[in-house]
C-alpha cells in the first residue's frame, strides 16, 4: 500500500532543498533524477574510461562528425551543430552534456525508471540553481544560448559546435588547440526542436575543460546544488503520483518506442 505520509514528507524535503537554492520568484530550478544516489553529475563522455584528455577529445570529434553526417532527419537549413549535439545526447551517444528538466515529476520518473523491485540502492533527485551556476562560472545570472559561448568579437561572429571541435576558434599555432573556450560547467538553453526534449521540458548543462563531476566542482556552494534521497517507503506512492500526473513512457518518449514501453508495462510483458 502506498505510504502517502512518507511521500508528503519527501515532497517537503524537496521544497526545502529548492528554497535553499535561493531562486528568485521568476526563476525555475533544474531537476535530475538518479536511480542511485552514488551516481555522480558527470557527463557520459567523461565516463568512458579514456586514458588521456586527447583520447577523449578525439573520440568526441569522431562521434560528432559521424553522427552529423549520417543523421538525415537533422538536415534542415536552420538547424545548427548545437541541435545535432542535443539529439546525440537524447539518443545515447556520449557527450559533454547533462540532461536536466524544469519539471520535478519528470526527474522523479527517471529516478525510478527501470528500477528493480528488489533493489536495495537509494534513488535521488538533484536540484540545480542554473543561474547561480552561471554566475559562479562567468559572473552572470543569465542562461546561455550555446551559439554565443564562443564569440569572435573581431569578426562579429560566433562559432558553431563543429567549429569548436575542429579548433576554428584558435589560431593554428595556438598551444590551446583542442580546448573549449570555457572551463567550468554552464547552464544553456536553445530552441526545443527535439520532440523528446520538448516533452521532457529538457535543459542542459555543458562541461568545459574541467572533467570533474559537477558536485565536486561546486561542493562548497550549496546555493548551486542540492540532493534529496528517495526513501524506499516513498517509491510506491511516487509511482502512483506519476500515474495520476500523467507522466509516463508514452508522454516523455514521443513515438513508437515510448508507446511500446508503455504497452509492455501495462500488460506486464516479460523483458
Amino acid at each position: 500500500m502506498a505510504d502517502w505520509i512518507a511521500f508528503a514528507k519527501f515532497m517537503d524535503s524537496v521544497e526545502e532543498a529548492k528554497k535553499g537554492l535561493s531562486l528568485r520568484s521568476h526563476q525555475d530550478a533544474f531537476f535530475r533524477g538518479h536511480s542511485k544516489n552514488t551516481y555522480t553529475l558527470l557527463p557520459s563522455l567523461f565516463r568512458q574510461g579514456y586514458k588521456t584528455e586527447q583520447e577523449c577529445w578525439q573520440m568526441e570529434r569522431r562521434t560528432f562528425f559521424e553522427f552529423r553526417t549520417l543523421a538525415r532527419e537533422l538536415f534542415a537549413p536552420n538547424w545548427l551543430d548545437w541541435d545535432v549535439l542535443f539529439h546525440m545526447q537524447h539518443h545515447g551517444v556520449p557527450t559533454r552534456l547533462l540532461d536536466w528538466t524544469s519539471v520535478f515529476g519528470v526527474a522523479l520518473y527517471f529516478a525510478l525508471l527501470d528500477r528493480p523491485p528488489d533493489s536495495d540502492s537509494v534513488a535521488c533527485v538533484w536540484l540545480l540553481n542554473p543561474y547561480a551556476l552561471n554566475h559562479a562560472t562567468w559572473s552572470t545570472y543569465n542562461l546561455f544560448n550555446p551559439r554565443y559561448l564562443a564569440m569572435d568579437e573581431k569578426n562579429n561572429r560566433s562559432y558553431d559546435y563543429g567549429e569548436l571541435l575542429a579548433g576554428a576558434h584558435f589560431e593554428a599555432t595556438s598551444k590551446n588547440w583542442g580546448k573549449l573556450p570555457w572551463d567550468k560547467p554552464l547552464a544553456i538553453y536553445d530552441s526545443q526542436r527535439s520532440e523528446r526534449m520538448f516533452a521532457q521540458s529538457g535543459w542542459f548543462t555543458i562541461h568545459g575543460t574541467d572533467a570533474n563531476p559537477l558536485e565536486k566542482i561546486y561542493s562548497d556552494d550549496h546555493n548551486i546544488l542540492r540532493k534529496v534521497d528517495i526513501p524506499a517507503a516513498v517509491i510506491p506512492a511516487a509511482k502512483e503520483f506519476l500515474v495520476l500526473a500523467g507522466i509516463g513512457h508514452r508522454q516523455l518518449f514521443p513515438g513508437l518506442d515510448g508507446l511500446a514501453k508503455s504497452v509492455n508495462e501495462r500488460f506486464a510483458v516479460p523483458r
